[in-house]
């Protein structure tokens, strides 16, 4: 969460998580929570989305047309 994206819709978790930081959480339970964001930046973004163990991790980048 601590890209410079607009957070149109986030859920922390429940429960505190020893992850991230505070305020740093996102969860996602289709159909009821989900994470939306608007990329409201010039910049390019990518999206990386990998499995680690039992956990579901995506890494959002912006990059300037620098």
């Amino acid at each position: 969460m601590r890209a410079n994206f607009d957070i149109l819709e986030r859920h922390r978790h429940s429960l505190t998580v020893d992850y991230v930081p505070p305020g740093q959480d996102a969860t996602v339970a289709f159909p009821e929570l989900d994470l939306k964001l608007r990329n409201s930046t010039d910049a390019n973004l990518l999206i990386l989305s990998y499995i680690d163990g039992n956990t579901l991790n995506f890494e959002l980048y912006e990059k300037g047309e620098n």
